[in-house]
């Protein structure tokens, strides 16, 4: 079995008692079924709590104020200091460990949400790399598992990470030339993905398709500047799904009636659309609701909102780095799930709108600040951020969802969104 993991992984070490966002406190812990049984049979002084402290119906750890019991008054686990840390249940003793399951490959991350990991990455200015080490078990065998896939999407990703890291180009660039690829990928039949990845591969290409970046976002600024609102979204789909041409079909955007609107209100719309998708989801904290209804009034009452967001990227110039490492973080967790539903393209856009999200929430937090944005700032936005969708069965089915089937996911407004600092 290899075992790949990202080279700040032996880095980690929980802080405990320190901690300032516990990971005992707000989810419900689901022991395994191993650990219920050594639950069950324990003997001694604890076996009492012990045994009141555990839900065996639900499977789960009973609470207390939203944290679970075992937690005392100084932050620290009872039932780590009374029964030992073998008494640990295996959510327990990973967390914040992520594990992704692939045949004869496990993919181990450092989960974000953990206040601490967020710390250790946000403040890695180096290039994230990763490591892997080979420990003898079972051949795994797994049924309808499509290597050929599996192995295209490794050699894609690995590209991915290399133009991600690419510090000769802007980062908007870097986000965007990926976006494009994997946008092409997904109109390329399999055995065609190695043209293309010998295409971006090219740095010469690269760079074309930088300047075409520009252009198009000039463009598409000028051109589209005084559409509405419900134009410019037709638009946009009908040119993300391909629709013929015809005149029964055309959309007229030329002679529209409509009420006009600038292109400080398209992007004001899609950061509502965003923002809202997050508040649609479900909750863990009110705190994290409240952080979206500020953004929410924030970013409404922003009548420039493209040239503020272009100060903003200027006051985040020195610490682009920030965003490179959680896109990669992004990508490394979630992309090779594609193999079990062939949704590479989905993952990719899926990733960048988790960043995105972060991206836009700091940019309301920069504001909400008079033009200021600490690091300490952003690692809290960050671990509370995937917290609330990456722990949430519900929303990240949801967040998926989204990605498949509205607009403001589509390339063309995702482009907008990475290239409007450019």
């Amino acid at each position: 079995m290899e075992y790949i993991y990202p080279d700040y992984y032996k880095e980690f070490n929980c802080i405990a008692d320190k901690c300032e966002a516990t990971c005992c406190a707000q989810w419900i812990i689901v022991p395994d079924d191993k650990s219920l049984r050594k639950y069950k049979n324990f003997k001694g002084d604890f076996s009492a709590r012990l045994q009141n402290s555990i839900d065996y119906e639900n499977k789960e750890i009973r609470r207390y104020k939203e944290a679970c019991v075992f937690l005392n008054e100084d932050n620290l686990c009872d039932l780590y200091i009374e029964a030992g840390k073998d008494m640990l249940c295996k959510t327990c003793r990973r967390y914040p460990r992520h594990y992704e399951e692939f045949e004869n490959l496990r993919e181990v991350t450092l989960s974000v949400s953990c206040p601490e990991v967020a710390r250790i990455l946000l403040n890695k200015k180096d290039k994230v790399s990763f490591k892997s080490h080979i420990q003898k078990s079972t051949e795994e065998e797994y049924e309808d598992f499509d290597y050929i896939l599996f192995t295209k999407l490794q050699e894609t990703r690995e590209l991915f990470y290399k133009i991600l890291q690419n510090r000769k180009l802007s980062f908007s660039m870097r986000i965007s030339s990926v976006l494009a690829m994997s946008h092409d990928l997904n109109n390329y039949g399999l055995y065609e993905w190695d043209d293309l990845i010998n295409k971006f591969s090219n740095e010469e290409f690269i760079n074309k398709i930088a300047k075409k970046f520009i252009n198009y976002k000039n463009t598409y600024i000028n051109k589209y500047k005084n559409l509405s609102l419900d134009r410019y979204n037709k638009y946009v789909d009908y040119k993300n799904n391909r629709i013929n041409h015809s005149k029964n079909r055309r959309i007229d955007i030329i002679n529209s009636k409509t009420k006009k609107i600038c292109i400080d209100e398209i992007i004001k719309n899609l950061y509502i659309n965003y923002i809202e998708d997050l508040s649609a989801m479900e909750h863990l904290k009110q705190s994290w609701q409240d952080i979206l209804d500020k953004a929410l009034i924030t970013i409404n009452s922003i009548d420039n909102i493209y040239d503020e967001y272009k100060q903003f990227s200027e006051y985040m110039k020195d610490r682009e780095y920030e965003y490179e490492q959680l896109i990669i973080y992004f990508l490394s967790t979630y992309y090779l799930g594609a193999v079990y539903a062939n949704r590479a393209y989905d993952m990719v856009r899926f990733s960048t709108a988790n960043l995105l999200m972060i991206k836009i929430l700091g940019f309301a937090k920069w504001l909400q600040n008079g033009r200021n944005f600490t690091k300490d700032e952003q690692i809290k936005l960050v671990y509370s951020y995937s917290r609330e969708i990456e722990h949430s069965d519900n929303n990240l089915n949801k967040f998926e969802e989204n990605i498949r089937s509205k607009v403001w996911y589509n390339l063309y407004n995702m482009l907008l969104i990475s290239t409007q600092d450019i």
